[in-house]
C-alpha cells in the first residue's frame, strides 16, 4: 500500500519511490522464503489472502481495493 501511495506522489525515477519499491520487494522475498505462492484477491470488496478474508484490514485499505 505504501509503495502505491508513494507512486502517486513521486515519479518512478525519484529516490523515495525506488526505496519503497525495494522495501516491498524485500518483504515479498521474505514471504516467498516461507511459502511457494501468495494468492491475493478481492472478494465482494474485501481483501483476501489465500482463503482468509480480512474485513477489518479491508476498511483501512479501501483506496487500494478500489484502485
Amino acid at each position: 500500500m505504501s509503495s502505491l501511495q508513494v507512486a502517486k506522489i513521486y515519479s518512478t525515477n525519484h529516490p523515495n519511490f525506488k526505496d519503497f519499491v525495494n522495501k516491498t520487494f524485500a518483504s515479498l522475498q521474505d514471504i516467498f522464503e516461507e511459502r511457494d505462492e501468495l494468492v491475493l484477491g478481492i472478494v465482494e470488496g474485501e481483501l483476501a489472502v489465500g482463503q482468509e478474508i480480512f474485513f477489518d484490514l479491508s476498511q483501512k485499505l479501501r483506496s487500494l481495493i478500489i484502485y
